[in-house]
């Protein structure tokens, strides 16, 4: 339930950025944008957890959700603003972006993991 109700929130807080914030109206961008509330959920319930704010079963509310979200909207675009300036093409710009997702899901889930077994060791 814990996992379900993060996508729940992170749906939601994204549902409200598309509304505070619309775009050109295609569905693309309201995908991109629920999913980027989601991520924004799990970024929120991670560092709360780490910094001590949420216990292990708890996550990010709506407001942490679209905290996180924010933060990992604005870390993608200091990303691609620095490509940019050093002249990367956009090719691999994207291919950065995508690689810096890709480590950053990386990293939770082999901490998580690595967590989980040390408390089931103790």
């Amino acid at each position: 339930m814990h996992i379900l109700w993060i996508i729940i929130i992170g749906f939601v807080a994204g549902i409200i950025a598309r509304m505070l914030a619309p775009g050109p109206n295609n569905p693309a961008g309201f995908i991109l944008t629920t999913l980027l509330g989601i991520a924004g959920a799990f970024v929120a319930t991670f560092i709360g957890q780490a910094i001590g704010w949420y216990g292990r079963n708890e996550g990010a509310g709506l407001i942490g959700a679209v905290i996180g979200a924010i933060l990992g909207v604005t870390l993608l675009a200091v990303l691609q603003n620095g490509l940019v300036l050093l002249g990367v093409s956009s090719y691999w710009n994207q291919w950065f972006v995508g690689l810096t997702i890709l480590c950053a899901v990386s990293i939770t889930a082999w901490r998580d993991r690595r967590q989980r077994s040390a408390k089931s060791i103790a």
